[in-house]
């Protein structure tokens, strides 16, 4: 099928993916993500598996939580689209703060629900990430932060001894659905429907990933400090620890977001 262009939704220079509002053939709207590039590159099979994630996803979708379905994968040797139906409505960010929160604890929890639907043929598909992962990276996070931030070797060391140790006593048999980059950038409000989008990164891990991912990222601090307070049971210091030395240390490279994740190890840790 063809599809018209309409305008673009958000262009990434760096990795390569355009995100592009089109129309088919009928007159419908249509949201096309597209990577160019060699199918070898990893950005190539993280939109691949995005494409494979979503069709399970999208027939799984529950009143708590849906997602778009997929019309159409298009694969190149040099480029991939993955065509999306259109959701109008508003991004979760553009509402209150309380509204947000209650929207992404409704989130979490119908991930969970959607995960008890999964056959072991849609398990097959989907990536775990179990407590052999998170121990095997944790040395290696922590270096980098303290490549990246020497000044803070106190809070850091702290931190990766508290993972150390704790990290053995989370519950990891029953792994869930995680989005593993649950934001209001990445929900859409529609007509009282909450929808889930860019799933590359979802994987089957500890049920309360997503929840102190938010908390550790602080990309709303507002945000992180009432999910943190209004929902103890879900918050996990070890957790949010984990999370800040992992996407704290950001390869050894310092970003925008290094800071963020040092300012939840200051808050946070026990």
């Amino acid at each position: 099928m063809k599809y018209g262009f309409i305008k673009n939704l958000s262009i990434n220079t760096a990795n390569g993916f355009t995100t592009t509002l089109c129309s088919d053939e009928l007159g419908n709207k249509v949201v096309i993500k597209k990577y160019r590039g060699s199918k070898h590159d990893g950005n190539y099979s993280r939109l691949l598996y995005e494409s494979r994630v979503g069709k399970i996803l999208s027939t799984k979708s529950t009143l708590a939580v849906k997602f778009p379905d997929i019309v159409e994968v298009k694969r190149k040797d040099s480029e991939i689209s993955v065509v999306y139906e259109y959701i109008p409505g508003r991004l979760l960010s553009g509402f209150s703060l309380d509204y947000q929160a209650k929207a992404i604890l409704r989130v979490i929890n119908g991930l969970t629900e959607i995960t008890k639907k999964l056959s072991a043929k849609d398990k097959e598909f989907i990536v775990r990430r179990t407590f052999f992962d998170f121990i095997i990276g944790l040395p290696i996070f922590c270096l980098l932060f303290l490549k990246i931030s020497p000044r803070n070797f106190l809070i850091v060391s702290r931190a990766f001894f508290d993972c150390l140790v704790n990290l053995p006593k989370l519950y990891f048999r029953d792994l869930a659905l995680a989005h593993c980059d649950l934001k209001p950038e990445n929900i859409i409000v529609s007509r009282g429907m909450i929808y889930l989008l860019d799933c590359e990164l979802t994987r089957l891990t500890h049920r309360k990933f997503d929840y102190n991912k938010i908390i550790a990222s602080r990309v709303n601090p507002r945000l992180s400090d009432l999910l943190h307070k209004n929902h103890q049971k879900l918050s996990n210091s070890t957790l949010i620890n984990y999370l800040c030395l992992c996407y704290g240390s950001s390869r050894g490279r310092e970003t925008s977001y290094t800071a963020n994740y040092l300012a939840s190890l200051n808050k946070y840790n026990p």
